[in-house]
């Protein structure tokens, strides 16, 4: 069974640069939390960008405020209620995180930053990815995914 880690340790790790509990895979870092369900990171070369690994450090320390910034968008997701009316009643919660450039649409540059992906609490076959830009730290995107 795969360790979880606290956000609290994840981030005394990302600081410390020690990544001996990441997973790394093509060009990715893997790690599990309590708290965000599975981050991952880009790792190139099997190793965090020093900025990177600082803005990890920096939005998991603040975490939840950036969850409080993606409810707001969520918001204006197009829920059928007519089929699935107590979608929402439980609200959402974290199901992953990513660091590194996000890719949105068709855009052939993608932007550094992050994403939170969340499902809702209750069923709803669909989760969502709102992602933030690294230079203001604000949303600029949301995707919904059929699961």
């Amino acid at each position: 069974m795969p360790e979880v880690f606290s956000v609290k340790q994840i981030i005394g790790l990302l600081e410390k640069r020690s990544f001996e509990r990441f997973r790394f895979d093509n060009g990715y870092a893997y790690i599990l939390s309590h708290e965000a369900d599975e981050i991952f990171i880009e790792a190139p070369d099997d190793d965090i960008p020093n900025e990177t690994a600082k803005l990890a450090a920096d939005v998991l320390g603040c975490l939840d405020g950036y969850i409080d910034k993606a409810h707001v968008w969520l918001r204006y997701m197009n829920i059928d209620k007519d089929m699935f009316p107590d979608a929402l009643d439980k609200g959402f919660e974290v199901c992953g995180m990513f660091f590194g450039k996000c890719r949105y649409g068709h855009d052939p540059s993608p932007a550094y930053g992050f994403s939170v992906s969340f499902r809702t609490a209750g069923y709803y076959p669909r989760s969502f990815t709102v992602k933030f830009r690294s230079d203001n730290m604000q949303p600029f995107a949301v995707e919904e995914w059929i699961q």
